[in-house]
């Protein structure tokens, strides 16, 4: 039996709603993301990318299906109250969950 793939959406929308994203940065421990999940105040791409791996594997998801990367995006401009500036190496880095659905391939859950 495979697993749902519709697990891959509610997953994603649940810690992208219930977790706000924090600008900060503030990364969590693996060991405080690991064990509870639901008492986070801030939030980085690799908790969210975390929590995500975590809820897929409760659901039944093979750990052998999950894959997490970590990468640097191309350089972007943002916006300060100075003006327009480019984006620091350190605000490039970026982490998401590769889910590998059997029947429908991988999927990168942001």
């Amino acid at each position: 039996m495979f697993p749902d793939f519709d697990d891959l959406r509610e997953v994603d929308e649940h810690v992208d709603e219930k977790y706000p994203y924090d600008k900060s940065g503030d990364v969590l421990s693996p060991q405080k993301i690991w064990d509870d999940i639901r008492d986070w105040g801030k939030g980085a791409c690799s908790n969210y990318a975390t929590a995500k791996l975590r809820m897929l594997i409760e659901r039944g998801w093979p750990i052998e299906l999950l894959r997490l990367a970590c990468l640097w995006v191309e350089p972007f401009q943002v916006m300060t109250p100075e003006g327009w500036r480019w984006a620091t190496k350190d605000e490039r880095y970026h982490a998401v969950l590769i889910a590998e659905h059997p029947e429908r391939g991988a999927y990168m859950i942001d």
